[in-house]
C-alpha cells in the first residue's frame, strides 16, 4: 500500500476560492467561527475545518479564545493573522 503525505496532495478543485472566501468572511467580521463559516458558505463542517486548518498552518488565520455554544463544545474564535505575520489583500478591479 502506498502512503500519500499531505504535502504531496494537490488541493481539490475550488479549494483556493473557498480559502479566499473564508479569509474574506473572517476579515470582514461576518464570521468568527467554523460553524458560522459553514452556515454562510453552505459547505460541510469537515470541509470548513480542513480549509481553516490549512489557513492556520500557513499563519493566515489564528484561533483565539472561545465563544459560548448553544450545545456541544465551545467554538474557537477565528481572527486574521498569526502571532507575527500579516496578510494583505487588494482588489485592483478591471481597469
Amino acid at each position: 500500500m502506498t502512503e500519500i503525505s499531505a504535502q504531496n496532495r494537490q488541493p481539490a478543485k475550488g479549494t483556493s476560492s473557498l480559502a479566499a472566501r473564508v479569509l474574506e468572511l473572517v476579515a470582514s467580521g461576518e464570521a468568527s467561527s467554523r460553524a458560522e463559516l459553514a452556515a454562510l458558505l453552505g459547505a460541510a463542517p469537515s470541509t470548513i475545518s480542513l480549509t481553516v486548518g490549512q489557513l492556520v498552518e500557513r499563519g493566515l488565520i489564528a484561533e483565539e479564545g472561545t465563544q459560548s455554544s448553544t450545545g456541544g463544545r465551545p467554538r474557537k474564535v477565528l481572527r486574521l493573522g498569526g502571532t507575527d505575520e500579516f496578510a494583505v489583500a487588494a482588489d485592483l478591479g478591471g481597469r
